[in-house]
């Protein structure tokens, strides 16, 4: 019943696992996105961690990402040539709405947000924040493929 693809998400019924390459684990609430538990590295395993960080999943892609700590990180405006990351501070979080996607207080607009776009062959990625002037990195694939 379990499968993986190559990120190191393992699915099953009940709950979505990942694991990277220090062996760190995660383990979240599919029907949620709740983290569930958190292992170490070194094994140690830390439980009901819920409260603190939290994960809403749509058509078996991350839309939400929530800590308690550093607020909400949104994809917001995905079409197939793009997607914005938009971060909002944790006083900005209203809640769950009934879907258990977190929902934002009005007027609340993120303090960053990055809008990654594709353009053929290049990639841009464009960084915005309150208090700095925009700044938009290209990456051009050559001939080569590379």
């Amino acid at each position: 019943m379990e499968s993986c693809n190559p990120s190191g998400l393992f699915v099953e019924n009940y709950f979505q696992w990942w694991q990277d390459s220090t062996g760190a684990a995660w383990l979240f609430s599919q029907q949620d996105g709740s983290l569930l538990s958190y292992t170490s590295p070194d094994g140690v395993v830390i439980e009901d961690v819920s409260a603190y960080l939290a994960v809403h999943w749509v058509n078996d892609a991350v839309s939400q990402v929530w800590s308690y700590w550093d607020g909400l990180l949104q994809v917001e405006n995905a079409t197939d040539s793009g997607y914005t990351l938009a971060l909002y501070t944790p006083d900005q979080v209203g809640g769950r709405d009934d879907s258990g996607a977190f929902t934002l207080f009005p007027g609340a607009e993120p303090f960053k947000s990055f809008d990654f776009a594709w353009h053929g062959d290049s990639l841009s990625v464009t960084e915005r924040s309150q208090l700095l002037n925009e700044v938009v990195t290209t990456w051009q694939q050559d001939v080569s493929g590379a």
